[in-house]
């Protein structure tokens, strides 16, 4: 998953989406070299770069290109209707689509919405009402699982751990002190020294080499 989400084959983040809402979609023989390309990316990408433990690399590929061709061929339609439809299904509206905005802009709006459903589920309140009220910004651990996406250093083999380091450190908020890895704790260095604002919300977040070194880091100062 962290190799997958890392992978930028198609880089169209900044791309306007009016450019890909105007565009023509592969079909034929057109999809069908696009998509091997993109299964055998994936899979060297996985087997060099992936979590050791993955043990079949090129099945994991196969699998994940499979469900996007499923997706594809699941909606014969033009290729304007076809982006609107994905953007409307993570809770995009047309009022949040400008002619200015970018892909990016509108994917990642697209996951804070479909992660605010979940949210607006688990605390009863209506969804409508949740969009109404919440805004990324607003929220610390949007704030601070964005932020570990842009300043976490980069390593060759990207583990699958790296998801649960994340969910750890957005509890950072609630709680007095969090132990996270070393190169999450340079990814909070590197965020307030760019925010200092963040240590408003954001308490103590300490790196422990052992568990002999725990005691020592709790009556430490703050981050």
């Amino acid at each position: 998953m962290v190799a997958l989400t890392r992978l930028n084959m198609i880089n169209i983040e900044n791309k306007p989406i009016a450019e890909l809402l105007s565009g023509r979609r592969r079909e034929g023989e057109a999809l069908d070299f696009q998509l091997r390309l993109m299964t055998e990316t994936l899979a060297k990408v996985i087997d060099q770069r992936g979590d050791k433990k993955i043990g079949n690399p090129r099945r994991v590929s196969e699998d994940f290109i499979a469900s996007v061709r499923e997706i594809s061929q699941s909606n014969k339609t033009k290729s304007s209707e076809f982006v609107l439809k994905m953007l409307f299904s993570q809770g995009v509206t047309l009022d949040n689509i400008k002619n200015n905005s970018t892909v990016g802009e509108l994917l990642q709006l697209g996951l804070f919405r479909s992660q605010l459903k979940i949210g607006a589920k688990a605390a009863r309140i209506p969804y409508e009402r949740a969009v109404e009220i919440a805004k990324p910004e607003q929220l610390p651990s949007w704030q601070i699982s964005r932020a570990l996406e842009k300043y976490t250093p980069d390593t060759f083999e990207r583990k699958g751990s790296e998801i649960t380091d994340t969910y750890l450190a957005c509890i950072s908020p609630y709680a007095d002190v969090t132990l996270v890895d070393k190169r999450t704790r340079e990814a909070f260095r590197q965020y307030f020294n760019k925010n200092p604002h963040a240590t408003r919300f954001i308490n103590r977040v300490e790196f422990a080499a052992g568990y002999r070194e725990i005691p020592r880091r709790l009556a430490g100062s703050r981050a």
